[in-house]
């Protein structure tokens, strides 16, 4: 830095205007740099403020959810009981009926099968000669 007694040079003025320009490009990369962050501050306070808004919807219906929830009558839940109760006796009903006829199909097919059986067993006895025993 020259002294105020000496008088001011070209070279001297140069680098003051260089360190000049050098400041000059700084504060525009800063101011550059804070309206980036700037920007980003208000995308994020923008989320937030949706957020906010979202959560409060959300509560609100919450709120109204549980209220219409606590409102409900035991006499509701009684009618849902006797309609549950109506209804697993009509289950009951068609399981007996549908029971009763695969029981009689069984049967059915159980004596046809028996039966057949006792045929194809005489047969055999009859072709081999054996003789059935004597009554007492």
């Amino acid at each position: 830095m020259p002294s105020p007694e000496e008088p001011v040079n070209k070279k001297t003025l140069s680098q003051h205007l260089e360190l000049l320009s050098r400041v000059d490009e700084r504060v525009k990369n800063l101011n550059v740099i804070q309206k980036k962050i700037e920007d980003q501050i208000s995308k994020i306070n923008k989320t937030q403020s949706s957020l906010h808004n979202k959560i409060n919807a959300l509560e609100s219906d919450l709120e109204l959810q549980s209220t219409h929830i606590a409102t409900l009558d035991e006499q509701d839940f009684e009618g849902l009981e006797e309609q549950i109760k109506q209804i697993e006796m009509k289950i009951q009903a068609i399981d007996v009926r549908v029971g009763n006829n695969d029981s009689r199909w069984f049967l059915l097919f159980d004596s046809v099968w028996k039966v057949l059986l006792m045929l194809i067993s005489s047969y055999i006895l009859y072709k081999l000669g054996w003789q059935p025993p004597t009554a007492p």
